[in-house]
């Protein structure tokens, strides 16, 4: 039976799975069953039996039990480790906060302030933010959704013949709805699931070897030469606009008769998928299962017995093949799709390949806009995923920047408890001993800071944030207990500055969200406390939640950035020309989707090697120039500006933050607070290198700060700096 009836908490011992915001569900891994896994399906890697334990502040206490492994959910190691492996103690204890009929977050009993969370990178440890947040069905009706029956399938025009992958063939493939997935006319690049059986709904389908023990083929539209694709770091985007690689390739899974999934090889678990509102990546769900029809006499002159008919193909999780759980996939494919509205670019337009697909149109020589779609969107071939080795891969612009502030070379939990006495024994009794408290928060990286913290709180049943905010006043207490804080509080409470009182602050939204690496930006969503979520809160900001500005930000947060690795010239050049014609031969609202979708989608490695070439592509503009050519000087114009400023030198960057801060009469607090405590632990050495040669007058940044701080407040930024 499916797991499609909400859970309500009402009954104990219920066998449960647990939806997140990614819109698949927790599990273990099946060879390592204490890890935790987001890309489960509902079989039996993902179900969970629920305990009820008591209750703790007026909240009822839960245990999840997997029940696979009989082991249970658990928080440990200070909050700092997530697994399933627990045995039933104290760590497996979870408060449950209920925000919905069948939705809640689970907080540590031990562990205040610490919840279970599925981040775009995968499973780890939130604040009680969005991604916190689970969906729980029990085994039953009625809470997966209502995609309806699988609509008649039949071949149309003259693809009447049922294929089934014995050889190289033309073919049109029917959808879940009974219409055919094509490539819009209008966007060649672009899928849809409502086409005919004309030009652009026809595939050359190519045999490419067997994996797993399934056929392998290439799906390559006839109208563009272009392949079928399913490609990303998370596996979450798909066009029609690969070249043949590796990311081209797919898994035959035969369901019945000429119906098949086809599941990428590169990306496990990802199929092709489409729903009720667009196309997509699915899970192997119902709304990922196709027919195949041919235009040849005898389909592919082989016949449905050839195909490999594997038992779990019904199964959301398809790798683990478990046969005796055959028809459980329908809560993974039949709404995800509404938690993810970034991901489903076709959701826009649903029809509008309508006039040019309906079934009569065996003809493709009257297909009117085929000529025009082809050179418009020929340049798609540079977005091909390209694989980097591990070594190449690096969060920041610019690979090895070098920190102010170090992890110290020895570290254990007994040091951490020594180094929560001297923080203790520092506000302890008459007065304060700062220098102590310097030494401790410029001693160790945030990380460990996170476990002397931990220490602290537990040793002294104290919260530290809450002695050093009492013990400490003024400029120093603000710079102290922004390096003390949680990953991503500090930044999100900057974006709740941000966007408090009237208007928002363009500047503070542009420094944080257009700066922040990937895996920044999930810690300060995960960091936030608020009630509507960071990308709600900025969509109700910022345009109403329309526009470039808010297009550009949401997509940076919801993790769209590719990582850095290699430049990548030939993509750069190519990227290049597409915005220089974007920009003198599209229409203005076309020009300006088009920078934003670049800006928030190539890394940042790729943004600085665009940036040096465009003004030779161009021939007139900079790339800045073209920026303001483009968007003039409103918002939108000033994150694509810091983005490209970021991207390109980033260490002037923030050395122009600094010298901003601190030159004229006065001192910018909160921008010379915002720099250092988000720079310390990245850059902030070279930073102050080259502040010294370029922006310091002949002064170094340490002269810099002793002229524009005093006391304590200078002694500390000048130890986190490297300076002391």
């Amino acid at each position: 039976m499916a797991f499609q009836a909400k859970y309500v908490f009402a009954a104990d011992g219920k066998m449960v799975v647990l939806r997140h915001k990614q819109g698949k569900y927790l599990r273990i891994k099946p060879d390592d069953q204490d890890e935790l896994n987001q890309n489960g399906g509902t079989g039996k890697w993902a179900r969970w039996h629920i305990e009820f334990d008591g209750e703790q502040d007026d909240c009822k206490v839960v245990k999840l039990k997997h029940a696979a492994s009989d082991k249970y959910l658990r928080v440990y190691n200070n909050g700092n480790t997530i697994d399933a492996g627990g045995g039933g103690g104290k760590w497996t204890r979870f408060k449950l906060h209920i925000t919905g009929d069948n939705s809640a977050k689970l907080e540590s009993c031990e562990l205040e302030g610490k919840y279970p969370a599925v981040k775009p990178n995968g499973p780890g440890i939130g604040g009680g933010g969005p991604y916190t947040e689970f969906e729980f069905f029990r085994q039953g009706g009625g809470g997966g959704g209502n995609g309806g029956d699988r609509a008649e399938q039949k071949g149309g025009g003259a693809y009447q013949n049922a294929y089934f992958f014995n050889g190289d063939g033309e073919v049109v493939i029917n959808t879940f709805f009974g219409k055919y997935l094509n490539v819009k006319p209008k966007n060649d690049t672009e899928l849809g699931g409502k086409g005919g059986t004309g030009g652009f709904a026809r595939w050359n389908v190519t045999l490419d070897g067997e994996q797993d023990d399934f056929k392998v083929v290439k799906l390559q539209s006839t109208k563009t030469d272009k392949y079928l694709r399913i490609f990303g770091d998370d596996g979450e985007s798909m066009d029609v606009g690969g070249g043949g690689g590796k990311w081209t390739r797919f898994k035959v899974r035969p369901t019945s008769d000429n119906s098949v999934k086809f599941e990428s090889c590169e990306l496990e678990g990802k199929f092709v998928a489409v729903r009720q509102n667009g196309v997509g990546v699915g899970g192997g769900g119902k709304f990922t299962e196709f027919s195949v029809w041919s235009n040849s006499e005898d389909g592919d002159a082989g016949d449905a017995e050839d195909q490999k008919e594997p038992e779990p193909v019904e199964e959301v999780e398809v790798v683990e093949a478990e046969p005796e759980e055959p028809a459980e996939e329908e809560p993974v494919e039949e709404e995800p799709v509404e938690e993810e509205p970034a991901e489903e670019p076709a959701v826009e337009e649903p029809v509008e390949e309508e006039p040019v697909e309906e079934p009569v149109e065996e003809e493709p020589v009257e297909e009117p806009v085929e000529e025009e779609a082809a050179p418009e969107e020929a340049e798609p071939e540079e977005k091909e995923p390209v694989e980097f080795d591990e070594a190449d891969i690096h969060e920041q612009p610019l690979k090895d920047p070098r920190p102010s502030i170090e992890p110290a070379a020895e570290f254990d939990e007994e040091i951490a408890k020594k180094e929560a006495s001297n923080l203790r024994s520092a506000m302890k009794g008459m007065g304060t001993n700062e220098r102590k408290i310097t030494a401790v928060t410029n001693g160790f990286s945030h990380a460990q800071r996170m476990e002397i913290k931990g220490a602290y709180n537990t040793e002294y049943e104290r919260d530290l944030i809450k002695d050093l905010k009492k013990e400490l006043s003024g400029k120093f207490e603000k710079l102290c207990v922004g390096f003390w804080l949680d990953a991503g509080r500090y930044d999100a409470e900057q974006i709740d500055e941000a966007v408090n009182g009237l208007g928002f602050s363009t500047k503070l939204l542009n420094e944080i969200i257009c700066t922040r690496s990937t895996r920044q930006l999930s810690e300060l969503q995960s960091a936030w406390w608020k009630g509507m979520s960071v990308v709600d809160r900025i969509k109700d900001e910022t345009d109403k939640g329309s526009g470039n500005y808010c297009t550009l930000l949401v997509t940076l947060l919801e993790g769209g950035r590719a990582v850095n690795g290699p430049a990548d010239s030939d993509a750069a050049q190519a990227d290049a020309e597409l915005l220089n014609r974007y920009l003198n031969q599209e229409s203005e609202s076309d020009a300006k989707a088009k920078f934003v979708e670049l800006f928030t989608t190539r890394s940042w490695v790729q943004i600085r090697e665009i940036s040096g070439i465009f003004q030779d592509v161009s021939k007139k503009y900079t790339l800045n120039g073209a920026i303001e050519k483009a968007f003039g000087d409103g918002d939108t114009s000033k994150a694509l500006q810091t983005i490209d400023e970021f991207a390109s030198q980033p260490y002037d960057f923030w050395a122009k933050k600094l010298r901003d801060a601190m030159k004229g009469m006065g001192t910018d607090d909160e921008q010379l607070r915002r720099v250092i405590i988000s720079r310390a632990e990245v850059d902030l050495r070279d930073v102050g290198i080259i502040f010294g040669q370029r922006y310091g007058d002949g002064k170094t940044m340490s002269k810099w700060i002793k002229d524009d701080t005093k006391g304590d407040y200078e002694k500390l930024c000048l130890a986190v700096c490297g300076l002391d």
